[in-house]
This record gives C-alpha cells, structure tokens and sequence, in this order.
C-alpha cells in the first residue's frame, strides 16, 4: 500500500523553480529532472522509512531526506499517520536546512 504524498507551498514552488531553471538550459534536462523528482516521490510513498535523517537536526525531529538521482537536490519530507508531507526541494549545496522553520 502507497502513502499519499502532499507537497507543501514552499516546495512546490521550489520543485517549479528547479525543473523551469534546468528548463532554460535544456528543455529535456527540465523534464529528466522531473522525472527523476517523481521517481524519488514514489520511493516514499512506498517505502516512507527509505529516506535518512538529516545530519545536523535532531533526532527528536522527524524529518527524512531522499535524494534526487543525478541532480544536486534532496526532497526534504516529514511521515505523518496518515500521509507524508515534502516541506522541501532542496538544492544540496545552497541554504543548508533553511527549511527547518518549516518543520512543526
């Protein structure tokens, strides 16, 4: 059985941000971005334990990363009852864990 997986505002508007960049230098690196990202969404919604803690956030913070194959990215995602919330799209090498006012 699959979990629904709901992306937050902030990352949805950071997924739009990086697949319309990768766009601009390749329209076909927009959409293998893309289907990299969806490949790395069904990965938690299968298996939501797949991804790892965060180095650096407490333990006591629930929060899991699973990477982007291929691109420096990382989707950034907290395991609720009953569905997984992504509170992130985050670029590996930008704002490490500028995201965390998100987490609540």
């Amino acid at each position: 059985m699959e979990n629904s997986v709901r992306l937050g505002r902030e990352a949805q508007a950071e997924l739009r941000a990086a697949i319309d960049w990768y766009a601009e230098q390749r329209v076909e690196l927009g959409e293998y971005f893309w289907r990299e990202v969806d490949k790395a969404i069904a990965l938690i919604a299968k298996s939501p334990n797949a991804g790892t803690t965060v180095p650096g956030v407490s333990p006591e913070v629930p929060v899991r990363r699973v990477f982007v194959r291929k691109f420096p990215y990382a989707i950034v995602y907290l395991v609720y009852k009953n569905e997984i919330r992504v509170i992130a799209i985050t670029h590996l090498r930008r704002r490490p864990r500028y995201w965390l006012s998100r987490v609540k």
